[in-house]
């Protein structure tokens, strides 16, 4: 129902999927919500000359909009992340960390709501590898002893990456990076990551994650002495 809609996503979202689907069924999974999300945003950046796309997606946002259009270019996915992460939504805080990953120039209202809204996808939509809970001191320690010594390896050799200032895209590629290095698979090494911090074999996208965290607890995670 659009009651439902509006305790998860932006109706300009809605909207702009509504103009999209004009001709045909529009029959809405809400599960989907961060694929329509990405399609909006990209349209967005269209929009205010950020990036190349077709002039429909151009026009569709136009008429999605409700008030004057304001930049926020923040993923949901990663609204997703931050929203567990600082659980009462302290924008200060997650405004610090957005702007150490390199977001910028978004407006600080669109950030609160999406941050909401976020929350309440991921809470009830929201798949499992989506939703977590950082693992005790003690439990991660019982993990990090049962990886294999290479993944141990790897992650060491990533503590010494995490004072390097990085955007999401390029801590992923570095990532990436380490594991071919090291003739280890890099989802083995992406294994041993969320393993460490949620107890998980998957979760939220590795890069943007690690960024989200506190850099001396992902330390002391990755490097246990």
């Amino acid at each position: 129902t659009l009651g439902d809609w509006l305790q998860i996503c932006e109706p300009e979202v809605l909207k702009f999927f509504m103009y999209k689907r004009l001709m045909k069924q529009r029959d809405i999974n809400l599960s989907a919500i961060p694929n329509l999300v990405d399609e909006y945003d990209k349209a967005e950046r269209v929009y205010f000359n950020l990036e190349e796309g077709s002039s429909k997606a151009r026009r569709r946002y136009e008429l999605s909009q409700i008030y004057e259009p304001k930049p926020l270019h923040v993923p949901f996915t990663l609204c997703t992340t931050l929203a567990q992460i600082v659980p009462d939504l302290n924008l200060e805080k997650i405004v610090k960390k957005l702007s150490e990953m390199g977001y910028e120039n978004f407006d600080n209202e669109r950030l609160r709501k999406r941050l909401r809204l976020a929350k309440n996808w991921v809470e009830t939509y929201g798949p499992e590898y989506l939703r977590f809970e950082l693992v005790s001191d003690l439990k991660a320690m019982e993990i990090y002893e049962k990886l294999e010594e290479r993944q141990k390896e790897a992650l060491e050799r990533l503590v010494k990456e995490l004072d390097k200032k990085w955007s999401p895209k390029e801590l992923h590629k570095r990532i990436y990076e380490v594991s071919r290095g090291m003739d280890l698979k890099p989802e083995k090494l992406f294994e041993a990551i969320y393993l460490v911090l949620i107890g998980k074999k998957k979760g939220p996208r590795v890069a943007s994650f690690i960024l989200s965290l506190d850099k001396e607890f992902v330390r002391g995670r990755f490097k246990v002495e």
